[in-house]
């Protein structure tokens, strides 16, 4: 399975909605040593928290949002201008800090918490 990597220290608009290859591959959206808010739903990914959807896709065989050091909020559950919860698979890592981590409606989501306290959910 391949890789599209999508970095927070460059925030783009990313299209890739008419993409047919984005169905085999996982898109991730990786955060910054500081506090980040993700939110992914069935519209694509707002990455850096500003209400606007940063990264646009069809369909992917899987979301993995990948947190920093900073105390994130990471959620498969819409909202910020990603439309309602995303049905696509959630493989979320926390990183170390205070980070809240929410999948999505796939019963095939995992969470993985960070080495600090950690509220994991689903």
């Amino acid at each position: 399975m391949s890789k599209i990597t999508v970095a927070l220290t460059f925030i783009a608009e990313v299209d890739l909605a008419d993409n047919p290859s984005t169905a085999s591959q996982f898109v991730i959206l990786v955060g910054t040593d500081g506090p980040d808010e993700m939110t992914v739903g069935d519209l694509g990914a707002d990455q850096d928290g500003d209400g606007d959807v940063n990264v646009t896709i069809t369909e992917t065989a899987a979301w993995q949002p990948v947190t920093g050091a900073g105390d994130d909020v990471v959620t498969g559950q819409g909202g910020a201008g990603t439309g309602g919860p995303t049905e696509q698979r959630m493989v979320i890592v926390g990183g170390p800090g205070d980070d809240t981590l929410i999948g999505g409606l796939s019963d095939s989501d995992h969470l993985w918490g960070g080495p600090a306290n950690i509220v994991s959910s689903s």
